[in-house]
């Protein structure tokens, strides 16, 4: 029996793959091959609200060539010239007419719905800043100490996503942050979630839970990792040099939640360990041996980071051709493995340049492709297979959308938070951390009356000062965004350093480098003015040196939200306490401060979340599942022997067998002696008798295999009315 269910389980797999193979084959039929080679492609839009309607560049990308999918970019919506009013509304009224005239123009003939994409990591790190709200970055979020926040972050993410008509988030990052002290990885920041993958995946998974929970799908990144480098892949080309066991261990992440995303979003990063020249993007042995040959990973969809901006993705076109080409890109990209290609930024006619990508260079890259899957055919079946996946997403893609949008969110929280406001204010107030000491005890023990100065960018200063409205009378000093020139900075040092020795306490918000230098130019001129300093510091905390730690207090925000700096004002009044260091997910003075592996256990206080299992490397998994294996086989092999002895110590189970061939024989002999002469007597004689010798079959299987779910009840009623009650447990 069990035979047979393999078997029609086998049959009812084929059959799928039979299914999708035709629906793959109609498609191309009906499409032809270069409309069908377009779903591939995730392009960015030349227009904005404004003049998306009469928009022959996004006629041509959608309509007329058939692209699957387009990345939406801050400049395509709505923001300065709305935000200054703040009339959110109206703003998100015009990107609903963007994107619904996007999603018109999907082509009649081919029926195939864009897919709309966006990057939506928290505030900074996000591809749409207005009107929708950015969450917590992923390292707030770990800093709270509460998972809650996270899957909170995923559903106010998805939910306003939905409503704009967004298909798929691009995230969240999985890589894990072993920046060092001073030396900060620029390539992921405040987007990761931690150093300590036993911190970081169960924020990943719970946030991850919020987007499903609001029908958005989401692509995890970066494969495999840029945890352990620091060149930022936007301006160079990132290189790891560190063993194959370690980026092993990053590509585990990925296989740990892989039931919760849809789609792996690759790097750019060369693996120098695995081959010496060529990035992942490109790399077909890497890609091949590490996901597309992993039964865990391969039924994902797999993205490109972007190919139109990215330094990193065309160093290597530019070596190995001698000159750059968006065509050998494409090219490259799609022989290596990669299902979607994703070119974020490209530039139309009569628009402004977001990059030197063209349609034109969309248009070759397609005939390129199909150059290669008409003469090459693994290439032709692997196309195949990508389109079949994307064929697929798109149609187990919920589209209903949220109308109209509730800015506030309150149905969202359950009555955990009043408001969307209410969320952010006290995630970032969960969030805040005494990073060091210095010499302050609590601020306001230090405060002189009529001395106090706060530091910061004009900005800051603002959201500060409207905070305080007159409390604590504070006089302030304006930094600028960025100094124009190295004398402009060489001046600064100096009048700060002037504007500190006038003050009794200072309050200073530390953004940037050039923030941390100027700290740190006071720690070698003027050290002891270090002791009247307060830092917020709403950036990485990777960035400050050594030195400066063990110099001056400093409470850790690690963002720009401009609500985070309302959380700054209330450790300025005393109204907040920071967290101890205990609670940070990263490692600070290179473990010799704290070790994250030291950092408090996070608290999960979802409903019925289920406990994450963690592995901290390849082979304690492999002994997990043997464990598991063992412990099914053992299992089994119980239950079997239970119902051998079963059938030993119930006496009518084990002459079941015996009675129904007695039976059988007797009936035999009356057919063939024919005792009974009346058809009727003979008629109900032999119903009876069959009914009966079904019964007595029943009630044997019913005994030994009570875990079925038909026996089962069967079995309980047995043993109601015969004199017996040995029947076996359920699993």
């Amino acid at each position: 029996m069990l035979r047979n269910i393999v078997k029609a389980f086998l049959l009812f797999i084929i059959l799928q793959n039979v299914m999708a193979s035709d629906d793959v084959e109609k498609y191309i039929k009906d499409n032809g091959y270069k409309k069908s080679i377009a779903q591939l492609f995730v392009v960015g839009i030349p227009v904005d609200y404004k003049n998306v309607s009469g928009s022959s560049d996004l006629n041509k990308l959608i309509t007329d060539m058939n692209v699957g999918g387009v990345m939406l970019n801050s400049y395509n919506l709505p923001s300065v010239e709305l935000k200054k009013g703040d009339n959110r509304k109206l703003a998100f009224n015009n990107a609903i007419h963007l994107m619904h005239n996007i999603t018109m123009k999907s082509s009649s003939s081919v029926k195939t719905p864009v897919f709309i994409y966006a990057d939506f990591e928290g505030y900074g790190y996000s591809s749409i800043n207005y009107p929708l709200t950015p969450p917590p970055n992923p390292l707030v979020l770990s800093s709270s100490g509460d998972i809650k926040n996270s899957y909170y972050a995923g559903l106010v993410s998805g939910y306003q996503l939905k409503a704009l008509g967004v298909d798929v988030i691009l995230g969240p990052v999985l890589d894990l942050d072993h920046g060092l002290q001073g030396s900060p990885n620029l390539s992921i920041s405040l987007r990761s979630f931690s150093e300590s993958k036993k911190i970081m995946l169960p924020y990943a998974k719970a946030y991850l839970d919020g987007l499903s929970d609001s029908h958005i799908l989401a692509f995890a990144k970066h494969f495999p990792s840029y945890g352990h480098v620091y060149e930022n892949a936007h301006k160079e080309q990132p290189v790891y040099n560190g063993s194959l066991e370690k980026i092993k261990s990053e590509i585990q992440s990925f296989e740990d939640i892989k039931d919760s995303y849809s789609g792996i979003m690759t790097s750019h990063l060369v693996v120098k360990t695995n081959d010496k020249n060529i990035p992942v993007t490109y790399n077909k042995n890497f890609i091949s041996d590490n996901l597309l040959d992993k039964k865990s990973l391969s039924s994902k969809i797999l993205i490109t980071d972007d190919l139109s901006n990215m330094e990193a993705s065309k160093i290597y076109i530019e070596k190995r051709y001698e000159k750059f080409s968006y065509v050998k890109s494409a090219e490259n990209a799609f022989k290596a493995g990669h299902d979607l290609l994703l070119f974020s930024h490209l530039s139309g006619s009569g628009t402004k340049k977001h990059s030197s990508l063209t349609i034109k260079d969309i248009e070759n890259s397609i005939l390129a492709i199909e150059k290669i899957i008409e003469e090459n055919p693994v290439y032709r079946k692997r196309f195949k297979e990508s389109l079949g996946k994307i064929l697929k997403l798109k149609q187990e893609r919920n589209y209903k959308r949220l109308y109209p949008i509730d800015f506030e969110m309150k149905d969202l929280f359950n009555g955990e938070f009043t408001s969307l406001n209410d969320y952010l204010k006290k995630t970032y107030s969960q969030a805040i951390i005494k990073i060091s000491n210095g010499k302050q005890g609590s601020a306001l023990e230090y405060i002189d009356e009529n001395n106090k100065l706060l530091i910061g960018t004009k900005s800051i200063l603002d959201i500060y000062m409207r905070e305080l409205d007159g409390e604590l009378s504070m006089s302030t000093y304006v930094l600028p965004s960025m100094y124009n020139t190295s004398a402009d900075f060489k001046v600064e040092k100096s009048r700060i350093i002037n504007a500190i020795e006038k003050s009794g306490l200072v309050f200073m918000a530390v953004e940037n480098i050039d923030h941390i230098n100027l700290l740190d130019n006071i720690r070698l001129r003027n050290p002891s003015l270090l002791d009247k300093i307060i830092v917020f510091l709403h950036t990485t905390p990777h960035m400050l040196n050594i030195d400066i730690l063990n110099s001056v207090a400093i409470y850790g925000n690690f963002s720009k939200d401009p609500l985070s700096y309302e959380v700054d004002v209330d450790i300025i009044r005393g109204d907040l306490k920071a967290k101890s260091i205990s609670y940070l997910p990263l490692s600070i003075g290179n473990g010799s401060i704290h070790d994250s592996r030291d950092t408090i256990k996070p608290v999960n206080s979802l409903p019925e979340n289920k406990p994450l299992i963690i592995f901290d490397s390849n082979a304690e998994r492999e002994y997990y599942d043997k464990i598991i294996f063992l412990e099914k086989d053992l299992e089994s092999k119980k239950r079997e022997i239970s119902k051998y002895e079963a059938v030993r110590s119930n006496v009518y189970t084990a002459f079941s067998p015996l009675i129904l061939a007695i039976l059988c024989i007797v009936g035999a002999i009356f057919i063939k002696k024919d005792i009974i002469k009346s058809e009727f007597k003979k008629t109900s004689v032999i119903s009876l008798y069959c009914s009966f010798l079904i019964f007595i079959v029943v009630t044997y299987y019913a005994n030994v295999y009570p875990e079925f779910p038909i026996l089962k009840h069967i079995s309980y009623f047995i043993s109601k009315i015969l004199p017996y009650n040995e029947v076996l447990p359920e699993n």
